[in-house]
């Protein structure tokens, strides 16, 4: 894989995480059983997305293992969660708590790898700190999935402009 396709595989990450958050956050939320079904959606898609292209980029990615384990979780909790829609919502709160904070292990060790491509060190590195806030909220809170579609939402915007903002970076010094 060469380097242009990993950016393009960022920017089509960064594009994605922004559509599907936009997409949830802006639909009516009529109720829990829609909005459920509407994150499910969410969480298989970016999911099988993000399982993919971890595999795919392996050769940019030093720990594509944790990527690919932590994109499984969300893939099989929207999956089990679209199934089942009565499942024991603190169980998949639970789980995806523990999303955030695998993911917040994943993206500090992506900004160091990519540090030299990151326009402000300082506003992307507090995506790792507020992701592992988010995990520790829905660990420990046991929040309802109302709180957790929002976090994810959030989460997704930033990520998606952070991503954007590398590929551009990335892009202009090429």
């Amino acid at each position: 894989m060469t380097e242009n396709r990993f950016l393009n595989y960022l920017l089509t990450e960064g594009v994605l995480s922004i559509l599907l958050a936009l997409s949830v956050l802006i639909l009516p939320k009529v109720t829990e059983v829609s909005f459920m079904f509407a994150l499910s959606l969410v969480l298989i898609v970016y999911g099988g997305y993000k399982m993919t292209t971890s595999f795919l980029s392996r050769n940019f990615i030093r720990y594509y293992v944790m990527e690919i384990v932590s994109s499984g979780i969300l893939f099989f909790t929207g999956l089990v969660m679209m199934i089942l829609p009565v499942i024991d919502m603190i169980a998949v709160v639970s789980v995806l708590g523990i999303y955030f904070v695998l993911q917040s292990i994943s993206m500090t060790s992506f900004l160091c790898q990519a540090k030299n491509i990151i326009n402000f060190p300082q506003i992307n590195t507090l995506l790792p700190h507020l992701q592992l806030l988010f995990g520790i909220i829905l660990i420990i809170l046991f929040s309802t999935i109302w709180a957790a579609g929002t976090l994810f939402c959030l989460n997704f915007l930033i990520t998606g402009v952070m991503l954007v903002n590398m590929y551009i970076t990335k892009k202009l010094e090429i």
